[in-house]
């Protein structure tokens, strides 16, 4: 049997301290990568991920201008839609932060599905000029949805399957918009680390099946958010107390 899998976990008095707890892990991370590469790479996701993000990166000292921005995934909508993972960035952290526009790799939204998965992976192998079969990212932020999904992988997806590109396109997701792209599951697993932030009593239930899943043999398991499991890398896991309740 495939030895199980574990991830670090850190439970949190409630949000605002997994807020500061993130902002500090994404510094702590930023400062290595900067230190031994010269830049940083960061996937960032939507959802509630981004507000935690948003909330906190501004408590923190960096430099700035050696930070990449990437997505996990992106829903294929314009810019000023209130769906836009890039507009909830752009709103929260340019007037707050240093980043600015151009150090965010964006998404062609005016593509079609499979060709703005083929744009954003040509752009993401150029950004990085890694001849690996896949990428090295340095943080990966990762939300996680009362399916067990991640980024835009789904249960019972095809694209779970995926094992030669990094990015794929979607054209059904069950949470509307239903047009998307998304990293893989292989990209995801060749990251430096991933971080997933679970806050709210809402989030207890799904917390407590991923676990099971998540340290179970991974031929067992049936959602995707508990296939992320790096291979040289780290896995943790941020959660309140209340979502952390029904452990």
């Amino acid at each position: 049997m495939t030895p199980t899998f574990k991830a670090v976990e850190k439970v949190l008095k409630d949000k605002r301290s997994l807020t500061l707890e993130l902002a500090k892990l994404i510094a702590d991370s930023a400062a290595e990568a900067i230190a031994a590469r010269g830049v940083f790479t960061l996937g960032l996701s939507g959802g509630s991920m981004a507000g935690f993000v948003c909330n906190g990166l501004p408590s923190i000292t960096t430099d700035w201008s050696a930070w990449r921005l990437l997505f996990c995934d992106e829903r294929l909508v314009s810019v000023d839609s209130p769906d836009s993972t890039l507009q909830l960035y752009l709103t929260g952290l340019l007037d707050t932060t240093p980043l600015t526009r151009d150090q965010f790799l964006q998404v062609d939204v005016s593509l079609q599905p499979n060709e703005a998965a083929t744009d954003y992976e040509e752009k993401l192998r150029s950004l990085l000029l890694q001849d690996t079969p896949w990428p090295r990212l340095d943080l990966l932020l990762l939300g996680v949805g009362p399916d067990g999904h991640t980024a835009s992988l789904f249960p019972q997806h095809p694209q779970l399957q995926e094992q030669q590109r990094w990015v794929v396109a979607v054209t059904d997701s069950p949470k509307p918009p239903p047009a998307r792209v998304t990293l893989t599951l292989p990209v995801l697993n060749n990251a430096r680390r991933c971080i997933m932030a679970f806050a709210g009593a809402d989030k207890a239930d799904i917390v407590k099946t991923l676990k099971a899943e998540r340290d179970a043999d991974v031929t067992a398991t049936t959602l995707p958010a508990a296939r992320v499991r790096p291979t040289d890398g780290d896995l943790l896991w941020l959660m309140d107390a209340a979502a952390a309740s029904k452990l």
